[in-house]
């Protein structure tokens, strides 16, 4: 019983420091690409919409939650849809690596066949993913 009780507690910790690390990815990740204040050093007034978006990201996952969805289905589509975006942002962290830094930085010759081997694996398996996942999200 006592490890049941622990590892409860365990989980549900893990999933309170998952939702605030997600949610605040979001945030800064929002506040990069707009170029608006993103930093938890600044109050409420100094980056208003910062606060704004990881509230609204915190509301919108507990409306998702609370809506009474199967959590086991809500998981389920998230790792699909984790599966068919990771090969967008693998490709545009290549074209990164190949063309926009510096050139003492860039990718060498066996970096860049290494890099691409691992990129078409992902690719790979999130087609296979999908496709496994896809009857039990109808189902």
């Amino acid at each position: 019983m006592a490890g049941r009780v622990l590892f409860a507690l365990g989980i549900s910790g893990a999933a309170l420091v998952a939702a605030y690390v997600v949610s605040m990815a979001v945030s800064w990740a929002f506040g990069e690409v707009m170029c608006f204040t993103r930093s938890l050093n600044c109050s409420w007034r100094e980056a208003p919409a910062f606060y704004g978006i990881y509230g609204a990201g915190i509301v919108v996952a507990a409306v998702i939650v609370l809506m009474g969805q199967a959590l086991v289905s809500v998981a389920v589509a998230v790792q699909v849809l984790n599966a068919l975006l990771l090969p967008i942002v693998i490709g545009f962290l290549l074209a990164l690596g190949w063309k926009v830094l510096p050139e003492k930085y860039r990718l060498h010759r066996w970096e860049k066949s290494t890099l691409l081997v691992i990129y078409m694996l992902c690719c790979g398996l999130a087609i296979f993913t999908v496709f496994q996942m896809t009857p039990f999200a109808l189902g």
